[in-house]
């Protein structure tokens, strides 16, 4: 089933449709539309425009049984319609709704390809560096090889493209040194594109190799608690007679 049919501008001027009954040209787009929603082929997979019996016709478009054949009639007339073995077909369907040479699937596609990257110049997204860079297979190949030697693994394309650009920002200086400390810090051993990031990252904002990181911040220590005169811990709640609930001093 389709679900749109091509409706040509040229009905504006075309004598054929400027001679139906506005009340025929309007059950000639209803059956336009039947023809899509049919959507019948030949042997060879064109489209055949066939709308099936006139009772089928009436009743699928919702008008009156009379009032359709008179319409079917006044295309017939016209040379808009032909019946036959009680079958109406739409004539020209066939020429005007099959797809064009230029509609096959690859070349739809390609067409969608060249948009898109027209879009994307367009929007200045080809420089985005949000996107993964696209990598050749050459590049690839030198990428795996020097990711492989640190110990990381590349899976894909997309992750070559995002290890690229993470180069290209890092400088292989810091890039092989974020490499080894991602190593050392990880438990498994396993470096992933993620942790290797926020180690680059903080080398950018700290301007330090990992080696020349200072301490970690201590964790923070718990409020000393309060003492009595003795030296015991002095309570740290109480029970309130007028609430009757537990509160902190």
């Amino acid at each position: 089933m389709k679900t749109w049919v091509k409706l040509y501008s040229e009905i504006n001027r075309d004598p054929a449709l400027y001679r139906l009954d506005p009340m025929h040209r309007l059950i000639f787009f209803h059956c336009l539309a039947l023809a899509g929603e049919i959507d019948h082929k030949d042997q060879d997979g064109r489209d055949t425009g066939a709308l099936g019996t006139l009772e089928d016709i009436a009743f699928r478009i919702r008008y009156e049984e009379d009032l359709t054949r008179e319409a079917i009639s006044a295309l017939i007339k016209q040379g808009m319609a032909y019946i036959e073995e009680d079958i109406v077909f739409l004539t020209n369907y066939t020429k005007r709704q099959s797809p064009a040479p230029s509609e096959t699937r690859e070349a739809w596609r390609e067409r969608k390809r060249k948009l898109r990257e027209g879009q994307r110049q367009d929007t200045g997204q080809l420089n985005d560096p949000a996107l993964p860079e696209k990598v050749g297979d050459e590049r690839l190949g030198e990428l795996r090889a020097l990711l492989q030697q640190r110990g990381v693994e590349v899976k894909s394309l997309v992750e070559a493209g995002l290890y690229q650009q993470l180069i290209k920002s890092a400088g292989t200086e810091l890039f092989e040194a974020a490499v080894d400390e991602a190593a050392r810090a990880s438990n498994s051993g396993k470096v992933t594109y993620n942790f290797l990031r926020g180690i680059v990252e903080r080398c950018q904002r700290e301007g330090k190799l990992p080696g020349e990181w200072g301490p970690a911040p201590p964790a923070p220590q718990p409020a000393a608690m309060a003492m009595r005169r003795d030296g015991t811990p002095a309570p740290t709640r109480w029970h309130n007679p007028i609430t009757g609930e537990d509160e902190s001093l």
